[in-house]
């Protein structure tokens, strides 16, 4: 009613009495007073505790009555207005420029004051396609043209947000690409942000804006989470009405360095007969090549290879070796790739030229070394090639027997060791970073290494760090048998079954299944283990 008069509660029997009274109206009415008797208006934050109102437009008023009276001494009337929803918009929208479609996102956030609304209106082009729009409590969305209405369960109040995603085909064939986003419509003031980012391989740059203001990419207020980080322009608008348009040319496209020889290192020893034995020890930075191909020289015979320290049986192509690279390095070191073939050699008896011809590779290389260990009794002379040549500082005959032997071998195993012991810091780091799969691998290669090493004691951290492995296996497992459980009771898990899965005796259970598959995954698996060779270096 336009107009309303109060009533409100009289004690009885009462010779002295005080009495407060507060009006206020719901969200979206105003309440104004018209007339009143008995009473005494007063500020609304002069009442008593506890009759405090909620809104600082409310009414407040108090009355004493000094005698018994059986009706209220007081009478109270007043107007009642229904007051419109103050409804403003703010905007971020991020259009993402691709070479045959452009996507979009934007996220309104819409700021109602004064009286509640049900019911809120976008502007969205009619060239937007598969337009997507999701928000709380939404009951249904009509389209009309460029206009769509959206209608919510319930009236909302203050800050409500809604998202729209859309894309839009690039028809034309010229670079030039026009940008246009979503408005809300029936609001007092809109502003809004807006970003562009570009998809590979494509070069996004600004050809025309109008009520745009250029802003960095980190101005995204909190409620809109952060900016891409292909972002690569940004503007701010103070209304709507605004005009972006952008040039979109492809990058011209560059070889990618996949792979590279930081060092190449050969060790040849060459017999009286021809017979000629070659370590090579490559360093090798790997950024996504699979395979590295390698061309021996005619005839060779592989003996054996390793890739960081793990046996591997090279397959081939067209004549050609292919090592495994793939998930072979420790973060971002170099991978050690290790070869050793044989083959034979021309040697004369008495005089005459020797050649020798190193591997070749399918990738660059920086620096390459080649030690040439030849047979005692001959002057060697006018050496040529494309290797300059390093004159040793003192040319020995070494005779190659036990001692030697066990130096070489003493500074194999050490060099395993410390390979070992950071085979495990890099799995125990993926082990608390969750990935368990390059955990494992850097396991194996540590066990491997720390086999190679003579480590028998522990000394490198492999056994700490299988313990601790098997733990995480058993979690995972037991995770997953609780994850089955739930999935298969309907989302509902037996009390009993909660308590069975959440024992130790569960734990070591699990552990023990690990193993077990571990233990049939090796026996399954074809094993190679070639021989670790110490070159006798016997000779100049």
């Amino acid at each position: 009613p336009k107009t309303l008069a109060v009533e409100g509660v009289h004690p009885l029997d009462a010779a002295k009495l005080t009495g407060f009274i507060s009006v206020q109206g719901d969200a979206g009415v105003a309440v104004k007073t018209e007339a009143f008797d008995g009473l005494s208006e007063i500020p609304a934050v002069a009442l008593p505790g506890g009759g405090q109102p909620s809104t600082s437009t409310a009414l407040a008023y108090k009355f004493i009555a000094t005698t018994t009276q059986t009706t209220a001494p007081w009478k109270l009337t007043v107007t009642t207005e229904t007051v419109e929803a103050w409804v403003r918009a703010e905007t971020v929208q991020t259009f993402t420029v691709g070479e045959a479609l452009v996507s979009g996102r934007a996220l309104v956030r819409f700021d109602i004051a004064n009286a509640p609304v049900k019911e809120l209106r976008l502007n969205i082009p009619a060239a937007f396609k598969n337009v997507e729009i999701s928000g709380i409590n939404i009951r249904r969305r009509d389209q009309q043209g460029d206009s769509w209405r959206v209608e919510l369960q319930n009236k909302v109040r203050g800050f409500y947000a809604l998202t729209v995603t859309w894309e839009q085909p690039r028809l034309t064939k010229t670079n030039s690409v026009t940008l246009t986003g979503v408005s809300a419509e029936v609001v007092e003031r809109e502003t809004g942000l807006l970003t562009v980012v570009a998809k590979s391989p494509l070069q996004v740059t600004e050809s025309r804006a109008l009520e745009l203001k250029r802003v960095d990419a980190r101005e995204f207020p909190d409620w809109a989470g952060k900016a891409d980080d292909a972002t690569v322009l940004a503007y701010r608008y103070a209304r709507p009405g605004y005009a972006l348009a952008v040039e979109a040319r492809r990058f011209d496209e560059a070889q990618v360095l996949q792979a590279l020889l930081d060092s190449v290192r050969f060790t040849t020893v060459v017999a009286d007969d021809g017979q000629v034995m070659t370590e090579m020890a490559l360093a090798v930075r790997n950024n996504g090549r699979q395979f590295l191909e390698v061309e021996l020289p005619a005839d060779a015979q592989v003996w054996s290879a390793f890739i960081a320290g793990q046996p591997v049986r090279p397959s081939r192509r067209d004549g050609k070796l292919l090592l495994p690279l793939q998930d072979a390095g420790a973060g971002d070191e170099p991978v050690a790739v290790e070869l050793t073939y044989v083959g034979r050699n021309a040697f004369p008896r008495a005089r005459g030229a020797v050649d020798f011809v190193s591997p070749k590779f399918d990738v660059p290389l920086k620096n390459a070394r080649w030690e040439l260990y030849l047979p005692p009794g001959y002057d060697y002379a006018e050496f040529a090639g494309t290797m300059a040549r390093e004159v040793a500082s003192l040319p020995t005959v070494l005779n190659f027997g036990s001692l030697e032997y066990s130096q070489m071998e003493k500074e194999s195993r050490a060099v395993a060791k410390a390979e070992a012991v950071k085979d495990v810091s890099y799995a125990e780091s993926n082990l608390r970073s969750g990935n368990y799969q390059q955990a494992v691998w850097g396991y194996n290669r540590a066990r491997t290494k720390q086999a190679a090493g003579g480590d028998r004691n522990g000394d490198t951290g492999v056994v700490e760090l299988e313990k601790s492995l098997r733990n995480a296996q058993a979690s995972n497992l037991i995770n997953a048998q609780q994850d089955f459980y739930f999935r298969n009771s309907g989302g509902e898990v037996a009390q009993g079954q909660q308590v069975l899965l959440s024992t130790p005796v569960d734990n070591a259970a699990a552990e023990a299944q690990w193993t077990k598959l571990a233990a049939a995954q090796e026996i399954a698996a074809v094993k190679v283990q070639p021989l670790h060779i110490n070159l006798p270096l016997r000779g100049l």
